[in-house]
């Protein structure tokens, strides 16, 4: 990672390096230089990451030097008495995506959209008394670039800026605050189906902020976005392509990089996806894509994007978008998406589960069976 230039087709190379500079020590804590005791090692470590300059991160390595196995039997011993004092132990489990994963029109009355799928997810938990907290991080149209590089306030729509050269971009400090257990990172599907998007944003962003998550001691599991909807009537085939400036540079937004000069060519067909004919179609490359970048950072991968195919082929009359204008989901979708969360999380079946989050008894349950049956 310390030649911005390199093509990064080679996910795992990344990761690797990411890792070896991220995980080297047994306990690492996220600290300032003046709050480090004397006693302390303390390694600085440069990594290119925003802005002009270089984001500097101090690690301090804690040396335990005498009663190791004292303190690791104790330890023990407490994790038991507290799991069978309180039952079972607390999970805490992070959202980071977009509006495809939380929006309140609230923050934006001119866009009445309201995805509350955290708070959902977190009724069916506490229904059937699992112990596990829901947390999310949700900027509306935020990429995973946005999130690993950029100060904000959660839960807003203001517009965001990138974070300067010593300052902890906000979903950062959030992966920090604490230790989670799962992090789910959510990208847009555009981000998947254009190459260019994917190779200077999203394979950066992903690797960095799957580096954070695994330096707390979580897991990443990885949120596969859905395909837009297609209309059968108008044989029409669907692009997207990025939106660049009129001096036909990259967008700062997209780039993880923001100084990299990478010019766009007319027509760039790099900076375009495929086209597209039908949502399956579509959503085939996005599943082919996440499971590439799945495999690069060793995460699981919840396939909403596959639910939403079958759950329109075996039950066409729920309709799982917004409206035929807004691919954003609507309660039946956004109620699926809890579903196979819920499933992920628990690894249990959800059929039973009542609450159905004021949407038709008959829907709620054909979709919690959808989720049942599914491989």
């Amino acid at each position: 990672m310390d030649d911005k230039n390199n093509n990064i087709n080679d996910i795992d190379s990344i990761s690797r390096e990411s890792k070896s500079l991220l995980l080297k020590a047994e306990n690492i804590t996220l600290i300032k230089m003046k709050q480090a005791p004397r006693q302390a090692f303390v390694k600085k470590i440069k990594m290119p990451f925003l802005g002009s300059g270089e984001f500097h991160i101090e690690y301090l390595y804690k040396q335990i030097s005498r009663n190791k196995q004292f303190i690791f039997v104790i330890s023990i011993f407490l994790s038991f008495f507290n799991t069978f004092l309180y039952g079972q132990s607390k999970k805490n489990v992070l959202f980071i995506g977009n509006s495809l994963t939380y929006f309140d029109s609230k923050n934006n009355p001119e866009y009445p959209h309201n995805n509350r799928m955290p708070m959902i997810l977190q009724n069916m938990l506490n229904e059937t008394k699992k112990n596990i907290n829901i947390d999310k991080v949700a900027f509306g149209g935020s990429t995973l670039t946005i999130h690993a590089t950029y100060i904000g306030t959660d839960g807003s729509n203001e517009v965001f800026r990138r974070a300067d050269e010593f300052e902890t971009p906000s979903t950062v400090k959030k992966i920090l605050s604490r230790n989670w257990d799962i992090v789910v990172l959510q990208e847009n599907s555009a981000s998947l189906v254009v190459p260019g998007i994917r190779m200077y944003s999203t394979k950066y962003a992903l690797v960095w902020l799957d580096s954070i998550i695994k330096s707390k001691n979580g897991k990443t599991l990885l949120f596969q976005p859905y395909a837009g909807q297609y209309d059968p009537k108008i044989k029409r085939s669907h692009k997207t392509c990025l939106t660049i400036d009129s001096f036909g540079y990259i967008l700062k937004e997209f780039a993880f990089y923001p100084n990299e000069n990478i010019y766009i060519r007319q027509r760039d067909t790099i900076f375009c996806s495929d086209s597209f004919i039908s949502s399956k179609q579509e959503f085939k490359e996005i599943e082919l894509q996440c499971d590439k970048l799945a495999k690069g950072i060793d995460a699981n991968v919840v396939k909403i994007g596959l639910a939403f195919e079958e759950c329109k082929s075996i039950y066409p009359k729920i309709n799982l978008y917004l409206n035929k204008h807004d691919d954003h989901p609507s309660e039946q979708g956004v109620y699926l998406i809890a579903c196979m969360f819920y499933k992920a999380l628990t690894h249990e079946k959800i059929s039973n589960i009542k609450y159905s989050a004021n949407l038709n008894k008959t829907e709620a349950k054909q979709i919690r069976l959808l989720v049942d049956n599914m491989r």
